[in-house]
């Protein structure tokens, strides 16, 4: 299975195919002043002679969110799963407005307690440096 998943942060915007266990393919841009025909020509890039069988869009900029989701409708033809406290995550989320939590402490939540188990503690080290407890 090959999956195209983004991390649209405050500064930069990541992406990669994630394919047998590995990210490949690995492409930053900035996220401000990121256009659709910008956008369109880096998923071009990134899904270059791959097929993909879904996407996956981690995003704390909301207002960024629509031309990446619009691009990969055109561009690989798929509809990316937005990452959002709504779904379901296999991890409880304990704090008061869960709406407020940033989409990329979810993912990274999710991913230590797929692969190290509970209990455990993610810092992330992007533009704000942040520490969950799971």
């Amino acid at each position: 299975m090959s999956c195209l998943v983004i991390d649209i942060g405050n500064t930069s915007t990541a992406m990669a195919v994630w394919s047998g266990g590995d990210l490949r393919g690995r492409a930053r841009m900035p996220t401000a002043g990121a256009d659709r025909a910008t956008v369109r020509r880096a998923l071009e890039r990134a899904v270059a002679r791959r097929r993909l069988d879904g996407a996956v869009l981690c995003s704390v900029v909301p207002d960024r969110n629509r031309v990446w989701v619009e691009s990969l409708h055109r561009v690989p033809g798929v509809a990316p799963l937005v990452v959002t406290h709504r779904l379901k995550l296999g991890i409880r989320v304990s704090y008061p407005r869960p709406g407020r939590i940033g989409a990329d402490r979810l993912a990274n939540a999710c991913a230590a307690a797929d692969i190290l188990g509970a209990p455990a503690i993610v810092a992330d080290f992007g533009t704000a440096t942040t520490f969950d407890a799971i």
